[in-house]
This record gives C-alpha cells, sequence and structure tokens, in this order.
C-alpha cells in the first residue's frame, strides 16, 4: 500500500502507480487500472474527454509508442462491469452497443471473449471493454492491476488486441460518419 498526498487528506490507498523501471514492459493489450483522480499526480496528463465515473476503472492499453517510457502518453479503452449488459443483451448483442466482453477468472475460456494471453482472466465476472471511445493519458497516472503478479501480467492475446483495436477504430469511424451527416444536416 501506497500514502497519497494527491488528495485533500493524506490516505493510505491500495493502487501500485506504475513504476518507471516498469514502463518498458507495457504494450498495446496491456490491462492497467485508472485510479482515482484524486491519486493520480498532479502533473501527469489525463485526457480532458474523461468523466468522473471513467476513473476507478481497469483500462487496455490500445497503442503506445515504442519504447515506452513512464511519461510516455498511451491512448486506452475502459473496463465496465456489466451486469446488466450480459442480463438484458447477451454478448453479441452487447457487441453491437459498442462493448466487448473479456475473460474473467471464473469464466476463462467462455465463448465471444477477448482472452489474456495467460489464461488469467478479469478478477469480475460480466467485464466487458467499452470501445465506442478511446482517451489518451500519461502512462504515469496509471496502476498496476492486481498487486502479486507482474505489472504485465493481464494482457489480452495478440487476437483479442488486434480485434479490441479493430473495433475501436471502426466506432471511431461510425460515430465520425455520424456527426458529418448531422453537419451537413443543419449546416
Amino acid at each position: 500500500m501506497k500514502t497519497s498526498t494527491h488528495g485533500a487528506a493524506l490516505r493510505t490507498t491500495p493502487f501500485k502507480l506504475l513504476k518507471a523501471e516498469d514502463a518498458s514492459k507495457i504494450l498495446p493489450g496491456t490491462v492497467m487500472f485508472l485510479p482515482p483522480r484524486d491519486i493520480i499526480p498532479k502533473a501527469a496528463f489525463t485526457d480532458p474527454e474523461f468523466l468522473d465515473g471513467a476513473f476507478n476503472h481497469p483500462v487496455v492499453i490500445i497503442s503506445c509508442p515504442k519504447p515506452t517510457q513512464h511519461n510516455s502518453q498511451v491512448e486506452l479503452v475502459i473496463h465496465v462491469a456489466a451486469k446488466g449488459l450480459k442480463v438484458n443483451t447477451g454478448t453479441l448483442a452487447a457487441q453491437r452497443f459498442g462493448y466487448l466482453r473479456v475473460a474473467t477468472e471464473s469464466k476463462p475460456y467462455a465463448k465471444d471473449t477477448l482472452k489474456l494471453w495467460n489464461g488469467m482472466g478479469m478478477k469480475r465476472d460480466f467485464c466487458y471493454v467499452n470501445v465506442k471511445q478511446s482517451y489518451m493519458i500519461e502512462l504515469v497516472a496509471l496502476a498496476q492491476y492486481g498487486f502479486k503478479e507482474e505489472v504485465d501480467a493481464y494482457r489480452l492475446t495478440a487476437q483479442a488486441t488486434t480485434k479490441l483495436i479493430n473495433a475501436v477504430r471502426s466506432k471511431e469511424k461510425g460515430i465520425k460518419k455520424m456527426k458529418e451527416k448531422v453537419k451537413n444536416r443543419t449546416g
């Protein structure tokens, strides 16, 4: 545990912020954790598009510079624990709404999920990645997902990473086309 002075009061947090020596281990597909806003170092860049609800969630890195350094800006998407998606829509319907399911510890071999490269699974059931929007953040602002494992223990397989990146880029194109249509109708 670390003691944080970033918030208004001194508090103990369970977050292991990324160490400089671990930055080179971060690749696309690595699962990290976006801690609460008050834990993130004040000088670290965070995307102004982040809503308060985005913090305190797992994230997946989808692009990063090579070599990756502690102060590198990386692109990420956010995990959501979406029990309602599973109950109400099913995995394939959730994909149409912009969510891809990720393998979990309780169901690591479930069909139609993004798999982690070493057989690991996300800690919570019904874990989805929101592919509707990606964000930029400085790597120093992120924390390790999990505590006992190496910083890169939770990483999507190459196939799952490619599927995720393609889904994000496809959604971005669709959103851009929709905005252009609205602009052309109103302009």
